[in-house]
């Protein structure tokens, strides 16, 4: 149950967000230079998946799941009750009736906070770029910088879910396959954002060198191409110079 639940907290981190997927133009590579939170979002989406599964779904089905165990050793207590006694079995269909109360409480808080904290950042955390870029390949270095940052901010929560799930699951998790999977789904997280530029970067960059289109090192032969004269570096961009190449490369 565990591996299962922490797989479907990857699957909504990295496509739940059906937003970001629509929204997400893949003819265009946008950094994630500069990282901002919408506490607004991430407050709302984490209360609504608590509160909702908790009251119409889980408190539901641990009612209903108690009030079933209660009522067969209830029943099962009134037929044997000349040998067992009453008593005993009204304890014990009471205990299952709180044992399924709470028992269903726990997932539905465990589940509404996992839920809503992958919503929540998914819709809170958006990317930015640089107004001013001074170096070539700034944005895409930012971009890796930002997504190392977002996979170590996003390791405590994955963590603290990681552990949650292994001690209410009947599973004998050890602690290092909790801190495996609780690397690993951060990791993910920072890729699903920051991350996702800085690869689509490297594959068209690889793809461009391997058709013989691009040289490896293409800030290299852009210093070069500068040097001669052929283009002119304005902060982290670059421009043709002469008014002939410009026109020529701007109608083919």
């Amino acid at each position: 149950m565990g591996i299962i639940t922490n797989m479907g907290i990857i699957n909504r981190l990295i496509f739940g967000n059906n937003k970001l997927n629509n929204n997400h133009h893949y003819h265009y590579i946008k950094p994630y230079e500069v990282i901002r939170f919408s506490w607004n979002k991430i407050n709302k989406k984490i209360i609504e998946k608590i509160t909702y599964p908790l009251i119409v779904i889980f408190l539901i089905r641990g009612l209903i799941y108690g009030m079933t165990m209660g009522l067969f050793w209830l029943i099962f207590g009134l037929i044997t009750w000349l040998i067992f006694g009453l008593i005993e079995d009204f304890i014990f269909g009471l205990f299952w009736l709180i044992f399924g109360l709470i028992a269903w409480l726990i997932f539905g808080l465990i589940g509404g906070l996992s839920e809503g904290l992958s919503e929540g950042l998914s819709e809170g955390l958006s990317g930015e770029e640089l107004k001013t870029r001074n170096k070539p390949n700034q944005g895409i270095k930012e971009s890796a910088k930002n997504t190392v940052i977002l996979s170590l901010i996003s390791f405590p929560v994955t963590f603290l879910l990681s552990v949650s799930f292994g001690l209410v699951s009947a599973e004998n998790v050890e602690p290092v396959s909790m801190l495996i999977v609780a690397c690993w789904m951060a990791m993910l997280f920072g890729f699903s954002f920051a991350g996702r530029p800085v690869i689509q970067h490297f594959v068209l960059r690889l793809i461009l060198w391997r058709s013989g289109s691009i040289p490896w090192n293409y800030a290299h032969f852009l210093s070069y191409a500068t040097e001669r004269r052929l283009i002119k570096q304005v902060g982290g961009r670059y421009r043709f110079i002469h008014d002939l190449l410009r026109e020529h490369f701007a109608t083919t």
